[in-house]
């Protein structure tokens, strides 16, 4: 009775730690590329990108360089962030929020003996939000919701900054 009983905790020690909740991995990310082209061309681009990706643009100022957006993540571009893993009493929800802001700005890189010369520094800034709902375990007890940020993989960051260049 005791074997079993000792065997039971083991098994159920196992399972637990098997399955805990996993939160979101922090990256060094690169979010930021200098490009030696025409701010129209580079502002063209990354329009391009939002339209090609069907991203919804919030805010849209050529003057100021900025565009945003805030939107649903779809399946095919979730693999842009990390909101950890839902493991024993935590669920991650699958409904992720992502909002990101690209700048886009002249920089003059260097005057030389004839011309100066323009480059365009593009930025990116990604910031992505879920919920987590940790279980109670406890009847009449309800569950807790919370929202919690995710973290950016880089890969958004990089595919934008990879179409401005083009």
């Amino acid at each position: 009775m005791h074997t079993r009983l000792l065997f039971a905790a083991l098994i159920a020690l196992l399972i637990t730690a098997c399955t805990t909740y996993k939160p979101p991995v922090k990256r060094e990310l690169k979010t930021e590329r200098l490009y030696e082209k025409s701010y129209d061309q580079v502002w063209n681009n990354v329009i391009d990108w939002f339209a090609k990706n069907n991203i919804p643009i919030k805010t849209l100022d050529k003057s100021s360089g900025l565009i945003a957006t805030e939107f649903n993540l779809r399946n095919n571009i979730k693999e842009s962030c990390d909101c950890g893993t839902s493991g024993f009493g935590v669920n991650v929800s699958p409904n992720i929020i992502g909002n990101f802001n690209v700048l886009i700005r002249r920089v003059e890189a260097s005057t030389g003996a004839q011309t100066a010369t323009e480059s365009i520094r593009v930025n990116v800034s990604a910031f992505y939000k879920t919920k987590l709902t940790t279980s109670s375990f406890t009847q009449g007890v309800p569950d807790q919701v919370s929202d919690t940020d995710c973290e950016s993989t880089g890969h958004l960051e990089t595919a934008i900054l990879d179409q401005a260049g083009r």
